[in-house]
């Protein structure tokens, strides 16, 4: 009775009756409902709700007006309800059939918690909920933000790596209906929808409804610009607002000590501090499994860098630690070559179109460098045309801007060349006409190659004597087992793998044709650690679990799912000119751009920031892994919701976006020059 925005609406009238006797009917005629419970609070305005319980014969429970989780816990506890079905009294168009079919999910098993809430495919007004008694009693004793307390089941709905949460859709594409009674013109248009189909002992349904509103269009107008779900969204605000800052002083105290002992406080710049927003993001890990990870201050994030691509099959993955387990106890490094290099090495020849060699480094600008070096050493020529990433080393680090420390003849025999632009690239070989040794190049990023393109670099390339290398270090064991070169049928002259052969265990290779590759005995690329058994032994437990499995289908069904919801959020809420999602469903990656919302980097900031608060560590990057399962991606489409809403709402308002963050603005790895 104490709505703010429609005072009584629990028991206003509707063709004579009281919202709530109506829905009470409708709830009567389920299938499977054993007893119906009003769960009202203590203030005296609802003297009158618990009146008429008591005048229809209703069972009852008074509770807390704002802790409504605990309020619903109690009714369930005092009435012994398992499993629990929700629906709210302000929701008038409730149906039988519906709820039914909700119920009957549930009750399929498999899950704690069902809903047709997670996607609205019925009409919002419509709501079912149904969980078990212990997974209410779970969220009570361990939700704390107050929207969790005052919207009772989002604990729930927001962590599906605690609960099984099955989401109940219908043949429908309703969501954008707006049924229950919030504001005014909702009430409006409930008693509309009355007035034309009730009749006394009888119920109409979903269907009746939909054909009328087809009939009389301008019935659905009247509560048109009324907001779905505005008051979650306002308790969502309110947090972001007043509080709900994430605890991160170990993580602070750990860049502090690290900033004392290690330049730049980490090994790596993408997983650096400058990249994570001082004070309000994680910076220090402690632990991960699957695809979440937690911090040093106990904080637990879904992870969607994995690392920076390594991890496909998932953290800690029982797989590839029992490999690793097994080699350790019969050792790591040896006076000898071991066994498996031989193995994965025929591994390696089978799968990979260019693969007739193979050699094992620690990590990819190991196998760049390893490429250009016997590029130059087989061709006799010095020059090196870059297009993408290539790692540290002096011939491709000299093209950016951080080049120092550089010879600058180093730096004068190295070129790069922008994607998709065949003209650029000939007319750098036509510049240094039989002295480029080769190409190095991604076959692929976020950015598709135009229709010829790859097959135009091969065509090139072989007309000017040059070689063809592939930086696969990416791509390799994500797009296809044998690489961007097997997805799109281009076959380079070598190519670097790493990151996902193994996983996350340091390993990298280079492979190619075997007249190319045998100059490697005349040359030296010679390491300690290249023939490393754990990494090895992690890399052929990972590919074989990759065929397997058929890994990289799922990723790729799965990164679609994710991708498409992005791509419909944007949409949704009018992000076009904000935000934009780019890359192949496997590897994606969200931009921040220079439209509405002002600074990329102050929005990314902004992003990483909220997204940090709801549970999801925010880098941009979607590098999808087999952890990352459908609740997962439904989860994060969750908080993305959520705070890209935030987002719009804050730049339509015309907010400075850095007024409203709490840490630093996160900086580019590479500066414009």
């Amino acid at each position: 009775m104490g709505s703010t925005r429609l005072p009584g609406k629990t028991l206003l009238p509707i063709e004579g009756k009281p919202m709530l006797w109506h829905v009470v009917e409708r709830v009567r005629r389920s299938a499977h409902i054993g007893q119906i419970v009003i769960a009202t609070t203590r203030q005296s305005q609802d003297d009158e709700v618990a009146e008429f319980a008591r005048v229809h014969g209703l069972s009852l429970y008074r509770g807390d007006e704002h802790d409504v989780l605990d309020r619903l816990y109690q009714t369930a506890v005092t009435y012994g309800s398992n499993p629990i079905v929700r629906v709210t009294p302000d929701c008038p168009l409730h149906d039988p059939v519906v709820i039914d079919a909700v119920v009957s999910e549930y009750l399929r098993g498999g899950c704690d918690y069902a809903s047709n809430t997670l996607n609205y495919t019925y009409p919002e007004g419509l709501d079912v909920e149904v969980f078990s008694l212990k997974a209410l009693e779970r969220a009570w004793k361990e939700a704390r933000k107050p929207s969790e307390r005052e919207h009772v089941t989002s604990y729930i709905r927001n962590h599906p790596d605690l609960f099984r949460i099955k989401d109940v859709r219908g043949p429908y594409q309703y969501g954008t209906f707006h049924w229950s009674v919030d504001e005014p013109a909702d009430l409006e248009f409930v008693r509309a929808v009355y007035r034309h189909l009730y009749q006394e002992g009888a119920i109409f349904g979903l269907e009746e409804v939909l054909a009328l509103l087809k009939a009389h269009p301008n019935l659905a107008r009247i509560n048109e610009a009324v907001e779905i779900n505005a008051g979650y969204k306002k308790a969502l605000r309110e947090e972001a607002v007043h509080g709900g800052v994430l605890p991160l002083d170990r993580s602070l105290d750990c860049l502090a000590q690290a900033e004392s002992v290690i330049p730049g406080a980490s090994q790596t710049f993408s997983k650096s501090w400058t990249q994570f927003s001082r004070g309000v993001s994680p910076l220090f890990v402690e632990e991960a499994e699957g695809c979440l990870l937690t911090d040093v201050d106990g904080n637990r994030y879904i992870d969607f860098s994995m690392a920076l691509c390594p991890v496909i099959l998932g953290y800690n993955h029982p797989t590839i630690n029992e490999a690793i387990a097994a080699q350790l106890r019969k050792g790591i490094v040896f006076s000898l070559p071991h066994r498996l290099e031989i193995e994965l090495a025929q591994e390696l020849v089978r799968l990979i179109p260019c693969a007739e060699m193979a050699l094992f480094g620690k990590n990819g600008s190991d196998a760049t460098s390893a490429a250009v070096r016997v590029a130059r050493a087989h061709t006799g020529r010095d020059h090196v045309v870059a297009c993408g990433y290539h790692g540290w080393h002096d011939w491709y680090i000299g093209t950016t801007t951080r080049a120092g420390g550089v010879p600058k003849a180093v730096r004068e025999l190295s070129h790069s060349v922008p994607y998709n632009d065949l003209r650029a690239l000939e007319g750098l070989l036509e510049m240094h006409r039989r002295e480029v040794a080769a190409v190095i190049m991604e076959p692929v990023g976020v950015i598709p190659p135009v229709p010829g393109y790859l097959e135009g670099v091969r065509e090139l390339t072989n007309h000017h004597g040059t070689l063809l290398i592939f930086d696969e270090v990416i791509t390799g064991f994500r797009m296809h087992l044998g690489g961007a070169q097997a997805f799109f049928g281009v076959v380079p002259d070598l190519a670097a793998f790493g990151k996902a052969m193994g996983n996350g265990m340091p390993i990298a290779a280079i492979v190619g044709r075997r007249e190319i590759m045998q100059v490697f005995n005349d040359i030296f690329f010679s390491t300690t650690f290249g023939g490393e058994a754990l990494s090895l032994a992690a890399s052929l437990a990972t590919i074989r679990y990759l065929e397997e499995h058929n890994v990289i289908d799922m990723l790729w069904r799965r990164g679609a799912k994710l991708k498409e919801g992005v791509e419909r959020l944007i949409q949704e809420l009018g992000l076009q000119d904000i935000l934009e999602i780019q890359g192949y469903p496997v590897r994606t990656v969200v931009n921040c751009l220079d439209g509405r919302g002002g600074d990329p980097w102050v929005m990314k900031s902004y992003l990483q920031q909220e997204c940090a608060r709801r549970g999801l560590l925010y880098s941009g990057s979607h590098n999808m892994s087999v952890a990352h399962t459908e609740e997962m991606i439904e989860k994060t489409l969750r908080i993305y919701r959520e705070v890209f809403t935030l987002l719009i709402e804050a730049v339509k308002a015309g907010a400075d976006l850095r007024s409203r963050l709490r840490g630093a603005v996160v900086q580019p790895v590479f500066r414009k020059a």
